[in-house]
């Protein structure tokens, strides 16, 4: 009873997680990523590669948005998220450093995502290399470095992030706050409200990108697009398969399944094994003892 009580525990729990509100939309969206050797491909390479890759997959029929993007929200594909930043007029009480969770994506990310909006702008093609470093933030972000105040055109600087513009050397970098967007959840379904920014790609290069492919249907019909028209170099092989970003998602709650399976299938074990034991013990006839009898003998 113990482990189907708690087998039932966990089917709730795995089911408030996967009806919970994300903050993004996964439906329709097929993933995969894509990988430059550094060797061969310097920044300002890659990056016209991945522009150029980006703008026949939108060219594809049935395609309505093809984006680029450093990690995926909420799946295991999470490549140098962590960063510090000090904020610019920031309250004193935020200390020296907060511990931000941030990505870098092309252009219209967000809007794939349907990642709602609620001060300022989106990212914009005009947002590249010699143009004002800038990012979009989470509510979360906003209000903890700039609680009760505007902070669109705000500052703030990072420093500790991996490899800004591929260079692991370089030195803090300012970014302007353009606009902000609406909570989500991007590490793990349980971990709360937390403060999460996203850059421009074209300001920010990676050498390894997912790639995803939206269109007016079901995920499944993007997979066949990234399997035919992303190339894979000789040997390459992609930290994630084409396959839908739901899939991706649900990844992160399989450890919800199997805990709920395993609890149940040995909760029906343990009562077919009681089951049996009660069948095979006889039952023992106990004689009713009246205290009143025992208290006057004493």
């Amino acid at each position: 009873m113990v482990l189907i009580v708690g087998a039932a525990l966990f089917l709730r729990t795995l089911q408030e997680a996967t009806t919970m509100d994300l903050g993004f939309s996964t439906q329709g969206v097929a993933v995969m990523t894509k990988s430059l050797p550094e060797s061969e491909y310097p920044p300002a390479e890659g990056t016209e590669v991945f522009r150029a890759l980006r703008e026949e997959l939108s060219a594809l029929p049935g395609v309505t948005s093809a984006q680029l993007s450093r990690s995926l929200e909420l799946t295991l594909f999470q490549a140098g998220t962590e960063a510090t930043v000090n904020g610019e007029g920031t309250r004193p009480e935020v200390g020296e450093g907060e511990r931000i969770l941030r990505n870098s994506v092309t252009p219209g990310y967000l809007e794939m995502l349907q990642i709602p909006l609620l001060q300022g702008r989106m990212l914009m093609e005009s947002d590249g290399i010699g143009s004002p470093m800038i990012a979009v933030v989470n509510e979360t972000f906003a209000r903890r470095l700039w609680s009760g105040e505007d902070p669109v055109r705000r500052r703030f600087q990072i420093s500790e992030v991996d490899a800004w513009m591929g260079d692991p050397e370089s030195e803090p970098i300012w970014l302007t706050v353009v606009g902000i967007v609406k909570n989500g959840t991007y590490e793990d379904f349980d971990d709360g409200l937390i403060p999460y920014f996203w850059a421009s790609l074209h300001q920010d290069y990676a050498s390894t990108v997912a790639v995803s492919l939206k269109g007016a249907g079901a995920g499944e019909d993007m997979v066949p697009l990234l399997r035919d028209h992303v190339e894979l170099a000789p040997g390459e092989v992609p930290l994630v398969y084409p396959s839908t970003l739901d899939g991706q998602v649900s990844i992160q709650f399989i450890h919800l399944r199997i805990a709920s399976d395993l609890l149940g299938w040995g909760g029906v074990f343990g009562l077919i094994l009681a089951a049996l034991v009660a069948s095979v013990v006889p039952a023992r006839r106990f004689t009713r003892i009246d205290p009143m009898t025992v208290l006057r003998d004493e």
